[in-house]
Formats: structure tokens, sequence, C-alpha cells
């Protein structure tokens, strides 16, 4: 958000119960060319001021790469700022909590996209709310909504109703004292943006209905989740309340699982000698976390990778960054959303400040676009480093104008708006022109997959630095097994030396290096191999990172055949039989008993073909025999699915999480496993 006020301010969710090794064989005999799935998504991105249309477009390739979810901007309708140029920051100052027509699209095209995004790609959407406050003065909102500043708000109509906003719902105007320290109350009860925004009293029951029925509105609509703008204006108490009154997610045919909640974060700046802290926000509700940004994250990982604080990123390792938990300074991992930047800070706002120093500086500790190499390297620090709910930040491109004075600098064009016609209509995106898209950088791309194939590893290990500006380190499992392994050279020279990976022996695919697709079966880019003891001989160019993980380990249909020979290796994949054996199935008319897993032939997790259904040879035994790729670690659950539509009913463990499931490791001969409800 764009207020004045903020210029000031200088998921153990994520940690994971270890894993039943699977076996002594697979302990000791793991194929070279065994392939593990992923276990969960946990990277979102920004697309900041897409349009609905060009996001519904992304998420085909957001899906592939393993993004879990997107936070769009906010829908609602907005102020229009045509006085001002048509600012990104109009759209922070509601007008209506309609949906109708916002800078991003309507509400069709928004549908469509929530729709889309999920039941076709499995990318989830989070909504920034604006909660906090509504639009200064009085004007027209961007669907032709009349408005009067702190007195007179149209909401929306429901069963013949028009609710509004008078003048009783707001606290009385005040600004807040930036220059001293500042109590709870004033930065939650006053108006920010200098005293301009109307401040909502959330403590009433009539303002937090509102503001859950319009949270709800788009929860009906299959959103999963909210960003919670300006949070550290609001009481704590209040954000718990709404958060508790939400509706469950969607659980109708396609969306998501019974009794899923929102994941909400909360937008808390921290700052000195404010009394208005991340840690009052750190609840949990429903037994879901409320999430905070941590934004003291995007400064530790700014100042070492731009070496700003005379430090380097060895000290990332020496001195002990919170790992799956709290420190330096931060909260713990499991209530964290972190970043290197946002669209707040990257513009001199929120913790970041410009410096007279350097225009092109944003206070020495945010890194950002501007910074090409180093920021592309943060990024993949942030990713494969285990703390926190990453969020890659997605920009557009501005002509900075950054100008000084004995009270500070500041870009005068921090307020431009994305790509657009004189009338403010937003363009259709283009990556890498006007567009940043940072979240399409090959790195960053193929980092998201490897923090999605270690989430159940949540120690680091194999640890190495050069004491300045080059690490090493694996992802490493509460039982000491290593799922990933990245380097980073932040140097000016090469690195080139033999490194300990933990990881089994075999060919892998250099997501880092390389623009790999999540669960691909070739690489067509740099490789890296891992002899029997785990070694691997890697080099690396001056401001550039390596990183392999279980995913990205070849199988043998990886090997591409040299185009100038007419044969190349046998690829043939081989088959085994399977013999599954489900107990305690009792089902009624028209519901039987499957089997999913974590392969294509066993639905990815859903019952896809009814291939997969079991007979119930000895009900409420349900057998059945499946011909599945051999060398394979499988994980699979009984369950029951609607014969008609082979929806899932009931999973093993009452649950989807990996908790629970069966594991083996199917080698080259046929074998038999058991599992029930």
């Amino acid at each position: 958000m764009l207020f004045k006020s903020l210029w000031y301010d200088c998921r153990w969710l994520k940690r994971f119960t270890a894993i039943i090794t699977i076996s002594l064989l697979l302990l000791f005999s793991f194929p070279a060319y065994a392939q593990s799935q992923p276990p969960a998504k946990n990277v979102m991105v920004h697309l900041f001021e897409w349009k609905w249309t060009d996001i519904e477009a992304e998420c085909a390739y957001l899906g592939e790469k393993g993004y879990n979810a997107i936070q769009v901007s906010p829908p609602n309708e907005h102020a229009v700022k045509a006085s001002d140029g048509y600012p990104w920051w109009q759209r922070y100052q509601p007008v209506t909590y309609e949906l109708d027509k916002s800078r991003s699209g309507n509400l069709d095209q928004f549908k469509s996209m929530v729709d889309t995004c999920w039941k076709k790609h499995g990318v989830k959407i989070y909504v920034d709310a604006i909660i906090n406050h509504m639009a200064a003065g009085d004007g027209i909102g961007s669907a032709g909504t009349s408005y009067k500043g702190a007195s007179d708000y149209t909401l929306y109509d429901k069963d013949s109703t028009t609710y509004k906003y008078s003048n009783l719902d707001f606290h009385n105007q005040c600004g807040i004292n930036w220059d001293e320290d500042v109590p709870a109350r004033e930065i939650r009860d006053c108006w920010v943006a200098g005293g301009g925004l109307p401040d909502l009293k959330t403590e009433s029951d009539w303002v937090r209905t509102r503001i859950i029925e319009f949270l709800n509105s788009m929860i009906n609509m299959g959103v999963a989740g909210f960003r919670i703008d300006a949070a550290k204006h609001m009481n704590p108490e209040d954000i718990t309340y709404i958060a508790a009154n939400l509706n469950d997610l969607r659980s109708d045919e396609g969306w998501f699982y019974p009794g899923s909640r929102p994941f909400i974060f909360q937008e808390v700046i921290f700052g000195y000698g404010q009394d208005s802290k991340p840690s009052d926000y750190d609840n949990t509700v429903k037994g879901s976390n409320l999430n905070v940004t941590e934004f003291r994250y995007g400064t530790a990982v700014g100042q070492k990778f731009r070496n700003d604080d005379s430090g380097t990123i060895s000290d990332f390792i020496k001195y002990n960054f919170p790992v799956a938990s709290g420190g330096w300074g931060m909260l713990d991992s499991a209530f964290s959303v972190v970043f290197t930047d946002n669209h707040d800070n990257q513009r001199g706002h929120g913790s970041g400040y410009w410096t007279s120093e350097d225009d092109n500086s944003i206070g020495g500790i945010v890194t950002h676009f501007y910074d090409g190499r180093i920021y592309n390297l943060a990024n993949v620090f942030m990713l494969a480093w285990p703390y926190g709910t990453p969020k890659v930040m997605s920009s557009y491109n501005w002509p900075r104008d950054v100008r000084c004075s004995p009270s500070g600098c500041k870009d005068v064009n921090d307020g431009v708006g994305p790509p657009s016609d004189g009338s403010g209509n937003t363009k259709n995106v283009a990556c890498f022109k006007d567009w940043v898209c940072e979240h399409r950088w090959t790195s960053i791309a193929g980092m998201v997959g490897f923090n999605n194939y270690v989430q159940d590893a949540w120690n680091i290990g194999n640890t190495w630095h050069n004491d300045r500006n080059q690490i090493a380190f694996s992802r490493v499992t509460p039982t000491g097994a290593a799922k990933g392994f990245v380097i980073i050279n932040r140097e000016g020279y090469d690195l080139n030396r033999s490194f300990q990976t933990g990881l089994p022996e075999g060919r892998y695919c250099d997501v880092a290096r390389t623009d790999y697709t999540l669960g691909s079966t070739k690489c067509d880019g740099s490789v890296i191999d891992v002899d029997r003891s785990g070694f691997a001989n890697i080099q690396l160019s001056p401001m550039s990172a390596s990183a392999i993980h279980m995913g990205s380990l070849m199988t043998e249909t990886d090997v591409v055949v040299d185009p100038d020979t007419e044969t190349g290796p046998d690829t043939t994949v081989k088959k085994v039989d399977v013999s599954f054996s489900c107990q305690n199935g009792h089902t009624e008319l028209g519901t039987s008993v499957y089997v999913a897993g974590n392969i294509k032939e066993l639905g990815n997790w859903s019952v896809k073909d009814a291939s997969q259904k079991l007979a119930p040879t000895d009900y409420p035994t349900w057998t059945g025999s499946l011909t599945l790729p051999a060398k394979t670690n499988l994980e699979w659950k009984c369950v029951k699915a609607l014969e008609s539509s082979l929806k899932i009913t009931q999973w093993q463990g009452n649950t989807k999480t990996k908790s629970g499931n069966n594991e083996v490791f199917v080698g080259n001969s046929n074998v038999s496993v058991t599992g029930g409800f």
C-alpha cells in the first residue's frame, strides 16, 4: 500500500514431521534413476497489477513450474485518480465491495481466473484485501459508484437491501506522529496516508459483518486466501475475529477438501519505536496460523547479498540464520511470509528508503530487480533456505526519478501505474519488456520446484562457505536424508570444487541453470553427476547458482540420444505388477474403493481412471493388481470415491496430507502392499 505513514517504517507450519524411512532396501540400494514426487507446494507469486485475463493465461506456466498460489491486486471497485496519472495506489482506496469492475477486469473475468487457475492448473488465488480503510475525499469509483469520504460508501446490495458505511463507521480523524515513539492505539485508530484515508471501526459488529460478507463472497467463488493490507493499523483481535468467522473454502466438485481454511497473511511492517509489532499478530484461528509479512527477512537478505552492512552471505551459515524457527529478530518460521522485496519497498516505501549516497540504492538493504544478478541470487537463497512461506515478486518497470533534499530522497515517479494507455487501461502483459516478470527468470522458476521437493526437509546439512560470498548446503530431513543441494557464488570469480551433496548417486538436472519443467523426464541443459559417495564436481561462473533435488534426478528416459547417431540407450520403462489390498472398506451403493498415489498411473493423488478401482473380493477388504513402472518410490492411499464422477469422498486416515501415506519402493519384481481405513 502507498501510505506516507509507512515510508518511515525502516510454516514450522512448514516444519513437516519426518517421513518414516521407506525400508532398509531403499536405504541401501537406492536406484540411480528413481525420481521422487514433491510432497507439497509452498511458493506464492505476486502478479502485481496484472489483469484477470492475463493471470488466467499465466496459470498454465505457474502450475508447470510448481507455484502454489498467486497474490492478486485488490479486485473490488476502487478510486480513480486520473489527475494523478492513474497511479497503482488507487487500487488501495476502496469505494465499494463490489467486484464488477476494477483496473484488472470485471466479475466474470475474475471468476473465470479463479476457476481456471485452480481446477486446471492447481494454482490458488490469494486476494489483497483492503479492509482497514476506505477511499479518501469524494469522487466516482472505477465502476461508476459515487462516494463521499468518511460519510457515504455504498458497499453492496444483498437480499434487496443496500449496505453502506456512514460517518458512524469510522474513527475520528487524526494523523500519526511518526517522529517519536508511537503507541499502538494511535497507529491502529488514526488515519493513514497522512491522515487522509478514513479508518474503519473494525471493532464494530456492523463493520466486521460487512467485511466478513465481502471476504466470504470471494471464498464462495473459490478464492483460497487473503493478504490483509495495513494490518498493523488494525487491532489484532479484530482480525482474529474476522478470520474466525470466514467460511471454509469451497468443497464442492473440483474444489478444496472439506474443512480447508483460507490462508491469511497480514501486512505488518516492523518499525523501531512503534508499539504495533509483528509479534502482536502471530495468532492461530481454527487450527490455522494467521501469518505475518516478515519484512525484516528481506532486510537481512538484502544486506548480505548487497554486502551493505559489512557482512557477506557466509554470515547465514556462520551466525545461524533461522532454520524453521525464529532468530535474527524475526518471527517463528511457522507464522512468516517472506520475500526479498515487495511492491512497496522496491519503491522506497514501507521498509525501504532511498539514500543520498546512491540514488539507485533503496536504503542499502532491499534488493530488487534493478540489482540484476544480485537479486536473482537472493531469490535462489530465499527459495532454498528453510524459513517461512516464500513470496516471489513479479513487477513492471517504471521511469525512476530519485531526487534528494536535506530531508531525504524520494522517487518522484513512485506512484506510476502499470503499463497503460492514456485512459488508465492496463495493457496486456508482455514479459521481459515493460513487465519484468521476475517469476519467469530461469533460476527463480527452477527454485520453485526445488522448494516443493524439500518440504519435508526442514534442516540444513553438508554446509560449506568460503567466509565471504560463496555458500553451499543441503536440505535435510530429521532422519538425516538430503533432499536437495544448492551452491551460490556471489563472488566475481569462478567456483570449482567437489561438494558433498548428501544425495543418492545419479545424474541430476541443474534447476538453477536450466529451464527445467517440474516433473519432466528430460533435462535439456546443465546436469550434475553425483557419485556413489554423494560427491559432485561443480563449476560455477561468477554471480551464479546451481541447485539439484530429488525431483530432478533423471530417469533412464531422460537420456537424450545424440542426434548424430542412429541408436541410443535402451529407454524402455519396465513395468511390474503391484497387488493392493485395502481393509475395512465399508461403502454405500454407488461408492467403491480405489487407489490414489504419487504417480500418474495412480492419478497423481486423484482418481482419474476406473483402472484404479479395486474389487470387494472379501468385503470389506478390497483387492486388485495394477501394472506400474519399476524402480519407483511409490506413495499411495486407499480412497473411497463415487463411481459416477470418480470424486473422492474419503481418504485413508481421513486426510490427503502426507501424514499416513503408505510408502514402498517398487523394484524390478512384483510386490504386494496393504492399507486400509
